[in-house]
């Protein structure tokens, strides 16, 4: 969605529904978010929001938005030892907890990284939809988890 600061400078024109004009707000949004300092992680993940914002498939979940926002557990990961964070970059590419399930997801076939995984999302539906569950059994298994520890520890 366009930011609204973007969407009211459009709307003062009186012109909303001039293509260039939308180009024009598209083309700043892209500048801004090219230059931000803070969404570094989701920018990587999505650097170019004009394929984003056309792509034709990928419906977006709480478990996928924790994945492309970089939000989510983000503690001390107690299977790969102290130091390492549990967060999505480690839980859907690293964490050996999770090889499995990545050997058999688009991830492990495709030898997907943070740098090409949301291209090959949005060029094939198939690939979205694992990378999609993947995240949801990653996530839902570290949650699971967690209530366990809670659990144990009271």
């Amino acid at each position: 969605m366009i930011p609204l600061k973007l969407l009211a400078a459009e709307r003062q024109s009186g012109t909303t529904a001039n293509r260039i004009l939308r180009d024009n707000t598209k083309t700043d949004w892209q500048t801004r978010w090219d230059n931000a300092t803070n969404g570094r992680w989701t920018h990587r993940l999505i650097s170019d929001l004009k394929t984003w914002l056309t792509r034709r498939h990928g419906q977006m979940n709480f478990y996928l938005a924790q994945l492309l926002t970089g939000h989510g557990c983000l503690k001390a990961c107690e299977n790969c030892g102290p130091g390492v964070v549990e967060d999505a970059k480690h839980s859907i590419f690293m964490c050996n907890l999770f090889l499995e399930e990545r050997a058999q997801s688009a991830i492990g076939t495709l030898s997907l990284s943070p740098d090409n995984l949301v291209d090959n999302m949005i060029a094939d539906e198939t690939v979205w939809t694992s990378i999609s569950n993947l995240e949801s059994s990653i996530m839902k298994e570290l949650r699971r988890r967690e209530r366990l520890r809670n659990a144990t520890a009271n």
